[in-house]
């Protein structure tokens, strides 16, 4: 399934390296998980890891618990 949706994105040096989906579009709990991941990020990696909260396009499926996952993103809303 193809869906525009809410993902915290990790972004490690410049490019994505990671994307967790974050059910009902809820912006305030993308916020939440990010402020947690930086809070617990090595102060060695933070020049080389960002987190950022972003609608995007992607393609979801559902693991083997019946929960949606990113499988693929496809474009990045602006």
């Amino acid at each position: 399934m193809i869906k525009v949706c809410v993902a915290l994105l990790m972004i490690v040096n410049g490019s994505i390296d990671g994307h967790m989906y974050i059910p009902n579009d809820s912006i305030a709990n993308c916020l939440k998980l990010k402020r947690e991941a930086m809070r617990n990020l090595s102060e060695v990696r933070t020049n080389q890891i960002n987190y950022k909260c972003s609608f995007v396009e992607a393609k979801l499926k559902t693991d083997h618990e019946g929960n949606l996952k990113i499988d693929k993103i496809i474009k990045e809303m602006q």
